[in-house]
């Protein structure tokens, strides 16, 4: 592995835990306060963690696309991930009412957003560190 691609997952990795770090540790406080485990996997904070994620894929492929003075590929791009975003918020409304009690598919609905928002955020926030290590 060349000393870029170790350099830009390094920068990858960190710039996801600056991320995703504050909610983890927010909902393992929250689930051990309330001695339930299952509480952190159905806070609805890991939605919030999804909407950052795509909110910093979005802010890094515009500053790349800036960068290169490309054009971006994709508005289509931008939309899939604000309606990653709308669905994310969604999802946050719906699980609010009913943390203890939330159905399987709002659950299941919450983990496969954020893993979305982390494919994409990799994919993406990735080409964009690596073109920008030269």
């Amino acid at each position: 592995m060349s000393r870029r691609v170790t350099k830009t997952i390094l920068k990858l990795a960190a710039e996801y835990v600056i991320v995703t770090a504050p909610i983890l540790i927010y909902t393992s406080i929250e689930a051990v306060s309330k001695q339930q485990v299952i509480g952190l996997f159905r806070s609805p904070e890991w939605s919030i963690a999804t909407i950052f994620l795509t909110i910093q894929t979005i802010r890094m492929y515009l500053e790349a696309m800036d960068e290169t003075s490309g054009h971006p590929f994709s508005s289509i791009l931008i939309l899939v991930l604000v309606g990653i975003t709308l669905a994310a918020g969604i999802n946050i409304y719906i699980a609010l009412d009913w943390i203890d009690n939330q159905s399987l598919g709002t659950i299941i609905t919450k983990w496969a957003l954020l893993f979305v928002a982390s494919a994409g955020f990799v994919y993406v926030a990735g080409a964009a560190i690596y073109s920008s290590e030269r």
